[in-house]
């Protein structure tokens, strides 16, 4: 099963176990790295035919002696990390790591291996060791913000680091600061969008579409705006195009104005013409207000905290295949609960996000409708916070 993860620009890349059918991909990873990556990976300029050992090494069966992930960004495969146990009585393996010359410097290693050691514990393995060439500088960086227990000697000329396989809990401080960053990278598009397009947004004074592209105008965005609607026909002062597959350039934020039922089509052509974020506004949504059916948690939240809100919901059986209905990924509506409590952590600029409707199926989760509002940071008081009134010192107790 593929993870989601975002790296520190703010991207987001799938992480899943190694296949045998990512034979091709994982030679074609190997075939088009520089040969200072392959040297800094193997030591030396590895032959044709141990890459294909390699390779075939990676695609074997997961295993208790043998783990291995990687990270893809599309179709693409950007990088991979594995373990093997050479040692079984101790519950050690040794590790590596090897991401694509172009994907440097996004945190990717740092992700893979972290998902790599959370996969290895599962095995009972305890312990990562491995060997690294001085000049890797970036690799030692990885080995050693991931667990605060980290290790490494030289010896040799080669520097042997090892790392415990450690929980989440005692996760290394500079992993949940790259789990920080990489949240606020990626709603930069959001906050602060260099170029938008509103689609959906017509000649008709009033509509939502409408109303929206000559708010942000009027109002001083500063960046590119882009009209899209089924004629083409440029908006007043901001061309036009008639879907999103034919925006000249890809846009930062798609804002989305359009019935329901269309929703789900802009936000795939989104997806293909490039766009960063998607959506922000819509035109969907169910009355379930009429029920007061809704559970509250306060952050920080737990994995347990997610799961018990919707269970806790009378609606919940319909989650879980009520009467033979098909039932839906609950792990990735956890997911979502768990990034929303997260979100509102790290960024208390946000004062209110309202996704609604939220589409749930079985392989997934869909936000079809934001509303977010932003103020100054600090500028609204945490409203579930008591203050304590200042001590009245007419009732203090005199020593006797």
């Amino acid at each position: 099963m593929a993870l989601d993860a975002l790296t520190s620009d703010g991207g987001i890349i799938s992480i899943r176990p190694v296949q045998p059918d990512d034979r091709e991909a994982l030679a074609r990873l190997y075939g088009e790295a520089s040969p200072e990556s392959l040297r800094l990976r193997f030591f030396a300029a590895p032959s044709s035919a141990g890459l294909a050992a390699e390779v075939d090494r990676l695609c074997a069966p997961e295993s208790d002696g043998h783990v291995a992930m990687l990270a893809a960004e599309g179709d693409e495969l950007i990088g991979l990390a594995s373990c093997g146990c050479p040692d079984r009585a101790g519950r050690r393996a040794e590790f590596a790591v090897f991401v694509a010359d172009a994907h440097r410097g996004r945190g990717i290693g740092t992700l893979l291996l972290e998902h790599l050691a959370a996969r290895a514990r599962r095995h009972g393995i305890e312990q990562l060791i491995g060997e690294v060439l001085p000049g890797n500088a970036a690799m030692l960086r990885v080995a050693h913000d991931l667990s605060p227990d980290a290790w490494s000697r030289l010896d040799a000329g080669v520097v042997d680091v090892g790392l415990a396989v450690a929980d989440d809990e005692t996760a290394g401080p500079a992993v949940d600061a790259r789990d920080r960053a990489a949240e606020r990278a990626s709603l930069r598009a959001v906050l602060s969008p260099t170029s938008v397009a509103v689609v959906g947004a017509g000649h008709r004074p009033g509509s939502v579409g409408h109303e929206t592209l000559r708010a942000l105008r009027e109002y001083g965005f500063a960046g590119r705006l882009h009209a899209v609607n089924r004629s083409g026909a440029t908006v007043p002062g901001i061309p036009a195009c008639r879907s999103v597959a034919e925006l000249p350039t890809p846009v930062d934020l798609l804002v989305v104005a359009v019935p329901a039922e269309q929703v789900l089509d802009v936000v795939a052509d989104g997806a293909v013409a490039g766009v960063a974020h998607d959506p922000l506004l819509g035109l969907g949504g169910v009355h379930t207000d009429l029920l007061g059916d809704r559970a509250l948690r306060l952050v920080p939240m737990t994995d347990l905290d997610a799961g018990r809100m919707w269970r806790s919901l009378r609606a919940a059986p319909l989650l879980t295949g009520y009467r033979g209905s098909v039932p839906v990924d609950t792990a990735a509506l956890e997911d979502l609960l768990l990034r929303l409590g997260r979100l509102a952590e790290d960024l208390p600029e946000v004062a209110e996000l309202d996704l609604n409707p939220v589409l749930a199926g079985p392989d997934g989760v869909v936000a079809v409708d934001a509303k977010l509002r932003l103020t100054p940071a600090g500028a609204e008081p945490d409203p579930m916070l008591r203050a304590l009134r200042p001590a009245d010192p007419s009732r203090e107790e005199t020593p006797s």
